[in-house]
């Protein structure tokens, strides 16, 4: 969503569901558990808050790799950066156990590793120590394969959702998406062509769906 304000600034607006899309991350924060450790945004209004510092720097670990191939671009390395340089060992001790209760440790390892190589990000050793300990394997890191075509994440999507109604509602909605949505993106006002528009979008994007994103200029510590 985009909104021009009276003072003629342009904003851009994305609305999330969830935190991220990928199924074996979008539930590892729900709203209830963000807003019960949110911190208050005063420049922003009375009512606005942000993500606390600890679910700030897991979300900002996480989002690179599900959303942006475990990209090496230094605009969200630098996010981690900043927030890890405002923590204290306690909450670094916090960050572990939060990443390893939500079972993303490698991811959250691998972006404070990148952190500390291109800025010198102050986390202590010891910290990286326990965070590459791995006592059973994480299904999230799989993402940091930063090739993953849309097939192999739609696969991690039924494995992560679980139950066959479930796996069958996941695989309707990207098969099938509702008809208002396809009489807008394809401009029409009936039903009577709705048939051969979700044939066209079948075949029109097959490729799509197979072909292996380039890696992003690749950073490896």
């Amino acid at each position: 969503f985009v909104k021009d304000d009276c003072a003629g600034i342009w904003h851009a607006c994305d609305f999330h569901l969830k935190i991220l899309n990928p199924a074996v991350f979008a539930n590892l924060l729900s709203f209830e558990e963000a807003a019960a450790r949110s911190v208050p945004v005063p420049a922003l209004g009375k009512p606005a808050c942000a993500f606390g510092p600890l679910d700030a720097l897991l979300v900002a670990c996480i989002h690179r790799v599900a959303h942006h191939h475990d990209s090496g671009k230094l605009l969200w390395l630098y996010d981690i950066h900043l927030l890890a340089n405002g923590m204290d060992r306690p909450a670094f001790e916090a960050f572990v156990a939060l990443a390893a209760e939500k079972q993303v440790r490698t991811v959250c390892v691998r972006g404070l590793m990148l952190a500390r190589r291109w800025f010198a990000t102050d986390v202590p050793s010891d910290v990286m120590a326990t965070l590459a300990v791995h006592d059973r394997p994480e299904s999230s890191a799989a993402f940091l394969d930063g090739r993953l075509s849309r097939v192999d994440i739609l696969l991690s999507d039924l494995t992560a959702v679980g139950g066959w109604s479930a796996r069958w509602q996941l695989l309707r909605q990207h098969l099938f998406p509702p008809a208002a949505y396809m009489r807008e993106r394809y401009a029409v006002s009936g039903s009577v062509l709705l048939p051969v528009l979700y044939t066209h979008r079948a075949v029109q994007g097959a490729w799509k769906w197979f072909r292996r994103p380039a890696k992003v200029s690749s950073v490896s510590p």
